[in-house]
């Protein structure tokens, strides 16, 4: 979701401040931007792994797919504050994947003709 910084005030300058400012945190909004690997259940072992690299350049998000046999271009990629979602081409079957970031981690699903399946990531440090 967020991550939350503290907020730290010099003494002197609590006495001066309304009650209510103290306890406002800091938030800073994770982005999807980066390195993550992720693990698919219930496909083939070639799809079960991969990892997503997130780039983005003047405003406009793009996703590679990296699997041991390849590297794919993702179509169609929107980001909406902590969903991502994209279309690939597998095997010449079009598969949409719809994901959702907790800070370092995602959950979501991958929407291909042959079923519904299940992805988790982690990003990379």
């Amino acid at each position: 979701m967020a991550i939350v910084l503290s907020l730290s005030v010099p003494m002197q300058a609590k006495d001066r401040m309304p009650d209510y400012l103290e306890i406002l945190p800091v938030v800073k909004r994770a982005k999807w931007t980066g390195v993550w690997d992720y693990t698919v259940k219930d496909v083939p072992p070639e799809y079960s792994r991969g990892v997503l690299h997130v780039t983005k350049k003047r405003r406009q998000h793009m996703v590679r797919v990296a699997l041991e046999n390849g590297t794919l271009e993702a179509q169609n990629v929107q980001v909406k504050k902590y969903k991502l979602s994209f279309s690939i081409s597998i095997e010449g079957q079009l598969v949409d994947v719809n994901l959702t970031m907790d800070v370092d981690t995602f959950t979501g699903e991958s929407i291909s003709p042959d079923g519904v399946f299940a992805l988790q990531g982690t990003r990379r440090k």
